[in-house]
């Protein structure tokens, strides 16, 4: 029983803190101007977030608000890596887009304390967090939309499935398929 109610304080005190820190980097992406500095704190708060959505997976069943949260922080962490190595500071990827404040009320969880829940949130597709580094914004490349990143990622994870399914047919139609979408955006 000690054991259990361990385990419970452990998870809630980790979903506490990734509720703390969504609420203090929806109040940083909020700022107009971010310093240098300040998008590599912002950058380090979001990839405190995707670490620790994923130790919840320690506890058993991650909750889909907080599997949302992680995956959400690892991508903005991802696009804020790209702006600082490019160079940027204050420019288009250190502030999220316009669908990022609307679309987030649904993907807090309901612990979230009143002070941050006015805070409005970020919705972006996920990235794989694992290669933050190989998404080089200066590979002259064409900048793939992240919607066509996050459908290309899903078509994977089908194929992913299919093949451990041993369905290689429909593992390939959906490589094609994400072969299509990025054709374009390959020089």
């Amino acid at each position: 029983d000690e054991i259990i109610r361990s385990l419970a304080t452990g998870q809630e005190t980790i979903e506490e803190l990734i509720t703390l820190l969504v609420g203090e980097t929806n109040e940083a992406e909020n700022e107009e101007v971010k310093t240098a500095e300040e998008l590599r704190v912002l950058m380090r708060k979001h990839y405190t977030v995707g670490g620790l959505t994923d130790v919840l997976s320690v506890f058993g069943p991650v909750k889909e608000d907080f599997t949302t949260l992680g995956k959400i922080a690892k991508s903005r962490a991802v696009a804020i890596f790209r702006e600082l190595k490019a160079g940027g500071g204050a420019s288009s990827a250190a502030k999220p887009p316009d669908s990022y404040s609307s679309s987030n009320a649904a993907a807090m969880p309901p612990s979230r304390p009143p002070v941050a829940s006015s805070q409005p949130s970020v919705q972006m597709p996920q990235v794989p967090s694992s290669y933050p580094g190989a998404y080089d914004g200066n590979s002259g490349a064409k900048s793939v939309p992240f919607d066509v990143i996050s459908q290309a990622q899903k078509l994977c994870r089908y194929a992913n499935s299919a093949l451990e399914h041993e369905d290689v047919a429909t593992a390939v139609k959906n490589c094609e398929q994400v072969l299509q979408l990025l054709r374009p955006y390959n020089n």
